[in-house]
């Protein structure tokens, strides 16, 4: 199965895995995806499902979307530099660089 989009061109390989136009040589030990909950980040295309990839050693600037370690449970935030900035509608705003576990670098929704 070959999907396109815009910038990255989607396939499946036969044993199930999806290959991603792009994202080569992903370091297993620091990539991973999450599956997204909420309605916090609809105005990044994040909806319920949404399939989210993470990488933890990629470099995080002011305003990427990261994911927080709380409880074990990951959660998304975005991260401001400005701490005067509290309040972005109702997203989650991280300005302790050192809770970051990862940065978000795309999100995927699949329709049935």
């Amino acid at each position: 199965m070959n999907v396109e989009c815009t910038q990255h061109s989607i396939s499946a390989s036969y044993d199930g895995h999806l290959l991603i136009t792009g994202f080569q040589d992903v370091d297993v030990d620091a990539c991973f995806c999450i599956v997204a909950y909420g309605h916090r980040y609809h105005d990044y295309g994040i909806a319920d499902d949404s399939l989210l990839y993470c990488c933890k050693t990629r470099a995080v600037s002011d305003g990427d979307l990261v994911v927080v370690m709380e409880e074990n449970v990951p959660t998304l935030y975005q991260y401001r530099k400005n701490k005067k900035i509290t309040q972005d509608g109702e997203k989650r705003i991280l300005h302790d660089r050192k809770r970051i576990h990862a940065k978000v670098l795309g999100s995927f929704n699949f329709f049935h």
